[in-house]
């Protein structure tokens, strides 16, 4: 027992005698007096440094360990739905379009890429081909659809319909201004190049081209005539009501 008192006393006695080397080393902050101003500048500097270090972190978490991927972002299927809905807008990519540029900036930015220039040129790539896709498909539906319903019957807004609707998002105005232009156009351009004559299987004589459709699209679109769209729209009225009128004839003899 007395040797367990002689240790506890030892013990005692060693952390004394340490408070009392150390107290004039280590300064009483609890007490500003005993302060040194040197030891709080330099811990000031130490926390400068280290908040300096922090940001250099996180500005290195930010950047992108690897290149873009188009195959491998999440937003691919977002984007695609995009394009299909831009597409009955614009017919060809335009890629300083504010609406494209700025669906595209959201999406990398979402992905860590937004200042990526390398990856908004591979969006694009990528956009040229979907709206060429979507133009192969246009096509192929007015062929089939020629030969379902005759698209001649229609007025403008109907077919409008019958041509975007299977391209735009569900709530989008589908006979918007944009849009009844470019069916306008389309339907115009398809009487002129005589794609609405069927011959005996009941295909249209000619398809629509697209390579000669864009020189006269981009003829009546850059014109910008108000007048000159009205008239396109008489015309194209006057040219339903003839072929109601003749369909109806044909039937009555039958």
């Amino acid at each position: 027992m007395d040797i367990i008192e002689e240790s506890s006393q030892d013990t005692i006695l060693d952390s004394q005698v340490s408070q009392d080397l150390f107290a004039d080393v280590v300064p009483n902050y609890d007490n500003p007096a005993q302060v040194n101003p040197s030891d709080i500048k330099e811990i000031l500097k130490e926390l400068r440094n280290l908040r300096a270090e922090v940001a250099e972190l996180k500005s290195l978490m930010k950047q992108p360990n690897q290149t873009f991927q188009m195959s491998a972002c999440s937003f691919k299927d977002t984007l695609h739905h995009f394009l299909r809905n831009l597409f009955t807008k614009t017919l060809w990519l335009k890629v300083k379009d504010e609406e494209f540029q700025a669906e595209v900036k959201k999406c990398l930015a979402n992905e860590g890429f937004g200042t990526d220039s390398s990856a908004f040129k591979k969006v694009c790539s990528f956009s040229y081909v979907k709206f060429t896709e979507f133009r192969s498909q246009l096509k192929r539906s007015l062929t089939m659809k020629t030969r379902k319903t005759d698209l001649r019957g229609l007025n403008l807004n109907e077919f409008c319909k019958a041509i975007f609707e299977p391209f735009c998002r569900a709530g989008e105005n589908v006979c918007s201004q944009e849009r009844r232009h470019n069916a306008l156009l389309i339907r115009t351009f398809m009487y002129r190049q005589k794609v609405f004559t069927l011959d005996a299987t009941q295909m249209p004589t000619s398809a629509l081209s697209w390579e000669d459709f864009k020189a006269f699209h981009d003829t009546h679109d850059s014109q910008g005539n108000s007048e000159r769209r009205q008239k396109m729209e008489e015309n194209d009225g006057k040219r339903r009501s003839r072929f109601l009128s003749a369909r109806e004839a044909t039937q009555s003899e039958k």
